[in-house]
């Protein structure tokens, strides 16, 4: 399978997290990462991600207008990049037949190829947020589907769906729903209705997250998490954020489940060690404290030290 992901420093612990977990669960991956600023560059190189493909940000800037840079902020240049970093890729490297964008905090636990199992009759994946009726309404302006997951078939109706996405990232990609736009995930309900080879990822156990893991059983069977009767295959670690190497907080209302939470912070804190060993004094991927403050904070290692205390996940 091929993913491809856009990372500044900010996520970057969190990238090698998914990253692993992809070569955990994937016999035959490559990763193309667009790192976006230096530090996620020299980092990643020297952590030797064997599947990793790094793309600098100058190798793709060439293809959008100057002037955006300046006018948005970096998560909203990072969503522009999106599409950029897709088309790049397919016309860059050679043999790709699907290309998954994945967020840099989501986290496989079992094999990702289930998410292509329509692949034959369909050129682009989407993925429903599918939120708890409590909160369904916030879909009406943040959109019926979740930008960090889409998938688009190297095909010419998959690649002409991607060139108009891309098209109208670049016109226009910000953090805000007061125009009935947000961001480059609105555009993907327009995504559905005009490309009619368009389809919803129907695979269980796919991109549970905050927003919709209230309504599943949560459950551990012989080792492995479980959906219902249905495998965890991604979990989407929205409102994850690190304060400082040994703590994170979960915001946007977000609460820590021990069962689904405590793996992840494992695999967190594995990268920390890792990036840890080869550049002690990196420190540019944390919140800042001000916004920290209005959170409950967790220890990476208490928690985990209390899963194998309770030899469990929960």
């Amino acid at each position: 399978m091929y993913f491809c992901n856009v990372v500044s420093k900010t996520r970057l612990y969190q990238l090698i997290a998914l990253y692993n977990s992809i070569r955990d669960t994937c016999a035959d991956f490559k990763v193309f990462v667009l790192c976006m600023d230096n530090d996620t560059a020299r980092i990643l190189k020297q952590a030797e991600l064997e599947n990793a493909i790094l793309i600098t940000l100058e190798e793709i800037e060439n293809e959008v207008p100057k002037s955006l840079k300046s006018t948005r902020s970096t998560s909203e240049y990072c969503w522009t990049l999106k599409p950029v970093l897709l088309s790049y890729v397919f016309e860059h490297f050679e043999n790709i037949d699907w290309l998954t964008y994945l967020d840099a905090d989501m986290y496989f636990f079992s094999n990702p190829q289930k998410i292509l199992s329509l692949s034959d009759s369909c050129s682009v994946l989407l993925s429903e947020h599918d939120s708890n009726e409590q909160i369904k309404f916030v879909e009406e302006a943040v959109g019926r589907f979740n930008a960090g997951l889409v998938s688009f078939k190297n095909s010419i109706n998959g690649k002409d769906c991607l060139h108009w996405w891309k098209k109208q990232c670049l016109k226009w990609c910000y953090n805000t729903t007061v125009t009935g736009q947000f961001g480059d995930q609105k555009y993907l309900e327009d995504i559905f209705i005009l490309f009619k080879d368009t389809c919803p990822i129907t695979v269980p156990g796919v991109n549970i997250a905050p927003w919709n893991d209230a309504k599943y059983s949560i459950n551990l069977k012989e080792g492995k998490l479980y959906i219902n009767d249905d495998p965890l295959i991604l979990y989407h670690y929205c409102g994850f954020r690190l304060i400082n190497k040994n703590n994170c907080v979960f915001m946007f209302g977000n609460t820590c489940k021990p069962i689904i939470h405590n793996p992840y912070m494992k695999a967190v804190k594995d990268t920390v060690n890792l990036v840890e060993s080869i550049e002690p004094g990196f420190d540019g991927c944390f919140i800042e404290e001000s916004k920290a403050g209005k959170f409950q904070t967790f220890s990476l290692d208490t928690i985990w030290t209390a899963q194998n205390e309770a030899g469990g996940y929960c």
